[in-house]
């Protein structure tokens, strides 16, 4: 029983009073014996964390996480793109991807300026050996536009998902 009343998770101050009149000699051989065990309880205190308190760390431990992930991600940026990072949009992850791209979309469109040449020509001309070769040229300068579109479609794509991923 004394034992229960004077652990738990605190520090415990005990003082024994006791009287020298010969008349109160069993109070104080009782009050001797009652302070000799309380001084053999030991107990260990501990800090208790409320259940808030663990949530409330775990939250700012993640909150540091994420700051973290954040800094380097901008530094990242940064060192990719050689431009801070408003906020505002990605820049391109990739600058010597976007310079290919735009060489392709430029090719694109000299390929498709050509083909139109071709076509005014082979309109004007009636002869019919000059157009069966203008129609062969024809064919490949269009085969190959459509080539150069797909690869610059998948090149789009492919940027996109890389900017998307940032």
């Amino acid at each position: 029983l004394l034992k229960h009343s004077l652990g738990g998770s605190s520090y415990t101050v005990m003082v024994a009073c006791m009287s020298p009149l010969d008349c109160y000699v069993e109070d104080t051989i009782s009050t001797l014996a009652y302070a000799v065990q309380a001084r053999a309880i030991r107990n260990m205190p501990t800090k208790e964390l409320r259940g808030d308190a663990s949530a409330l760390t775990k939250l700012r431990q993640e909150v540091a996480e994420v700051r973290s992930r954040l800094a380097r991600a901008e530094s990242y940026i940064k060192a990719l793109t050689g431009e801070e990072w408003t906020g505002e949009a990605v820049p391109s992850a990739r600058p010597a991807e976007a310079a290919r791209l735009e060489m392709m979309k430029e090719r694109c469109r000299s390929l498709t300026e050509e083909n139109e040449e071709l076509r005014t020509k082979l309109e004007s001309c009636g002869s019919a050996p000059s157009i069966g070769l203008t129609d062969a040229r024809c064919a490949k300068l269009e085969a190959e536009n459509q080539e150069l579109r797909s690869q610059m479609m998948a090149m789009a794509a492919s940027q996109a998902a890389k900017d998307g991923n940032l």
